[in-house]
């Protein structure tokens, strides 16, 4: 009875596994490059790269952003502005354009605007992590649904391997063959991860259900008569008090950015202030920038809550857990992605002359490497068009998706051609190219370099890009070994 319900759950493990594992491997491996999205950007921007981080808005800087919020919000749009932080060290206002935020960086010391050219930036990255790009309200729901398969994916595959786990992890075969090597790293991966595998999936499906938590929460707002909202955009009062008074209600450097409601304006507590994600804030008059009062977010189930945000977002987390975050980011991302291809190990020699083998592994290959392809794409994109390129923000985003869907078809035309080991090489020849080139791109198209060769974002992306590229080239070799079975 026992090896019947492994059985059962050895077929709901690899099916459930591949049918969602594509798109899952494709949102862990954007929540990973997402847990360092604000860094991505700015080494998309490498015209801010001198500026100093960690330091506060002058009052000088804070008229010139109230001044461009004004521009802003006389054509219609609704902009924000995102205040100076560790990560960050620039004053943004900036404004949804449907798929990112974009708008100017401004000097935090003069206000003076930085001539940094527009850039998807990591926010891409996040993006596709939090919906896959299929809008707001459905991406959410599916990514939701995806997670749920993952936990049932990682709950079928713990009994399945429970009982050989303890021979199966201290018994890593690298030079074994291929499909007992793949086998083993999907354990080790599964094993390694699975604390930090599970967390992050349960979080990121628990803080978008409200159903599951439905009551509780609890919103302590000071009283005082709610202003009417505004009809027209009225001239925004001076942002300088308004600042001061909400750090003094929330402490020093506590405030990550200003939103203009229609009926307010709020001074919203930066979301790396503390492990719990409060989104508490400080309400603000129009006429005159008068304290209206501070509205926080109480309540055990809304701490519960907070707590799950805080989890998943990391945005609280000091640089060496940030690191960690991301390696047991890509350890889930390995797990799914050496799970589809041990799925297609298995099927090969059954199927693999079928129509519907072709494309199953034409996608695991756009999916593993042609992302990679992409992304390293991106990168190159972003130093290789022109800074002051019109709509450089949407020529980015495309030429990222037209990169991908080549790498899907370049696979797919090669495989229906029985060369699928060539469409492996080829691409993982690419993710070679690009990788181990970035660096040396880097330096030719960032004046500052010379000054920037100690521990900084640009080396740590560049250094990342290089490892990504060696390990393809390592891959390559390996397939091109003489085949093992």
């Amino acid at each position: 009875m026992r090896d019947t319900l492994r059985q059962r759950l050895g077929w709901l493990h690899t099916w459930i596994g591949f049918v969602t594992g594509l798109l899952l491997c494709v949102i862990f491996a954007g929540g990973t490059l997402a847990v360092f999205n604000t860094e991505i950007t700015r080494w998309m921007q490498p015209e801010n790269s001198r500026l100093p981080s960690g330091l506060a808005p002058s009052p000088k800087a804070l008229e010139a952003a109230r001044q461009n919020l004004e521009t802003l919000r006389a054509q219609g749009k609704q902009p924000f502005l995102s205040l100076p932080s560790v990560r960050d060290p620039v004053l943004r206002v900036l404004q949804y354009d449907g798929h990112e935020f974009v708008g100017p960086a401004l000097d935090p010391i003069d206000g003076q605007r930085i001539n940094v050219r527009q850039t998807v930036g990591g926010q891409l990255f996040y993006n596709l992590h939090f919906t896959l790009w299929l809008g707001r309200d459905w991406g959410r729901r599916v990514v939701d649904m995806l997670g749920l398969a993952m936990l049932v994916g990682i709950l079928s595959g713990i009994i399945i391997h429970l009982r050989l786990l303890l021979p199966d992890l201290v018994l890593f075969r690298p030079f074994a063959a291929r499909a007992r090597t793949w086998l083993d790293g999907h354990i080790l991966a599964g094993v390694f991860f699975l604390p930090f595998i599970v967390g992050i999936t349960y979080t990121g499906v628990i803080i978008h259900a409200a159903a599951v938590l439905p009551d509780g929460a609890a919103i302590h707002r000071q009283a005082g008569p709610m202003p009417t909202a505004l009809k027209t955009p009225q001239a925004l009062p001076s942002l300088t008090p308004m600042l001061t008074r909400a750090e003094a209600e929330f402490g020093a450097g506590q405030i990550g950015f200003f939103l203009f409601n229609p009926h307010h304006i709020s001074a919203v507590r930066a979301d790396g202030a503390s492990f719990l994600m409060t989104r508490d804030e400080a309400e603000f008059r129009y006429e005159d920038g008068a304290f209206l009062r501070h509205v926080k977010h109480i309540g055990a189930t809304t701490v519960l809550s907070q707590s799950f945000r805080g989890f998943h977002f990391a945005r609280w987390t000091p640089l060496p857990l940030r690191w960690l975050y991301f390696l047991s980011g890509l350890g889930g991302t390995l797990l799914i992605a050496s799970g589809l291809v041990l799925f297609l190990m298995r099927y090969r020699r059954r199927y693999g002359n079928t129509i519907s083998f072709c494309l199953a592994e034409s996608l695991v290959i756009a999916v593993l490497v042609g992302f990679v392809v992409a992304a390293l794409g991106l990168f190159w994109t972003n130093r290789l068009l022109s800074a002051t390129l019109a709509s450089r923000v949407m020529w980015e985003r495309n030429i990222f998706m037209a990169i991908w869907l080549f790498s899907l078809l370049h696979a797919w035309g090669l495989v229906l051609a029985k060369r699928a080991m060539s469409a492996w090489r080829q691409q993982l020849l690419a993710v070679t190219i690009l990788g181990m080139g970035l660096p040396i791109l880097d330096i030719l198209t960032r004046s500052s370099w010379t000054v920037l060769l100690g521990r900084n974002i640009f080396c740590a992306i560049d250094c990342c890009a290089l490892v990504v590229g060696m390990s393809a080239q390592a891959i390559h070799q390996r397939l091109n070994a003489p085949h093992q079975t």
